[in-house]
């Protein structure tokens, strides 16, 4: 009986963990630096200081370029500076305008942009001379705080050429976590997958928050699904949410046999061979005294 009340005890604590796993230890695996938040505002800084007082004429200008055809070249430096400046719904919705309408212009010249302010994959796709601000967009969304809108612009068709990046669904899936629509970072996960943008079937920042939402939502058949389907390359991910997933689907002997097979993971092979060799000793050596 105290061996298995040990156990129970391991294993409770071990969900007491579990709990917070993906409350705590899921926003320093997706920190706002990793995301690329914070060096997106830091080149905010730089483009409203930049601009200073031009800024509304600099925004006016832009509106004009929108409405009219002849303004419009030449727009994708100044395009990327209202992403980084941009504050109100109004200026977010000029730049998907304006989006739309250099997206549509196979021609438009995006390599003169400077500064080291957007990398090349950000500005273009596949296509020669498509811009391609995806991810730029879907920061200036999460600072913003505007899940809903980065919502409708991804699924807007105009503009989901833009979008086809891990990146920006990585975004996305973090702002619908964030925003608890997590049956929406389900969905999200699910169009990646089906969308080969990616040459691993199972990214693991996004496979992360997918199974974080899974949890939330306690659909662990489908958690269990995923872990048992995904490759054995981030097995320790895979296998701490199996064991939550067997927890809630009430097969306890399961979990805990997992649960306890993780723990020699990370022990290095020297001192697994000293244990098992220790527990050789003491098993013999209970042996010879019970023969005597």
């Amino acid at each position: 009986m105290s061996a298995l009340a040990a156990r129970v005890t391991l294993f409770a604590k071990y969900r007491s963990f579990s709990c917070k796993f993906f409350t705590a230890v899921r926003r320093s695996l997706f920190s706002h630096e990793i995301l690329g938040i914070e060096n997106f505002k830091r080149l905010r800084i730089f483009g409203n200081d930049r601009l200073g007082d031009t800024r509304d004429q600099f925004i006016q200008n832009l509106v004009t370029a929108r409405d009219n055809e002849a303004k419009r070249k030449g727009l994708v430096r100044d395009v990327v500076q209202l992403v980084y400046i941009a504050e109100t719904k109004c200026e977010v919705s000029l730049i998907a305008d304006l989006l739309k309408q250099l997206h549509c212009n196979q021609t438009e010249d995006t390599t003169s942009v400077e500064g080291g302010e957007v990398a090349n994959d950000e500005l273009h796709s596949s296509g020669p001379g498509r811009i391609h601000f995806g991810p730029l967009l879907m920061r200036l969304l999460y600072i913003l705080g505007q899940t809903d809108t980065a919502l409708n612009l991804w699924e807007n068709e105009e503009l989901e050429p833009l979008f086809q990046n891990v990146t920006c669904y990585l975004l996305l899936m973090d702002m619908l976590y964030e925003g608890k629509q997590y049956d929406r970072v389900v969905s999200t996960f699910t169009r990646l997958q089906d969308s080969n943008l990616s040459a691993i079937k199972y990214p693991p920042d996004c496979t992360t928050l997918a199974l974080a939402a899974l949890y939330q939502l306690a659909q662990h058949d489908y958690a269990l699904n995923l872990c048992e389907n995904a490759p054995k390359k981030n097995e320790t991910l895979f296998r701490n949410m199996k064991t939550m997933a067997l927890a809630g689907l009430g097969r306890i002997d399961e979990a805990i046999s997992l649960m306890e097979d993780g723990l020699w993971t990370d022990v290095p092979t020297t001192v697994q061979n000293w244990h098992f060799v220790r527990r050789h000793s003491a098993l013999c050596g209970g042996t010879s005294q019970a023969r005597r």
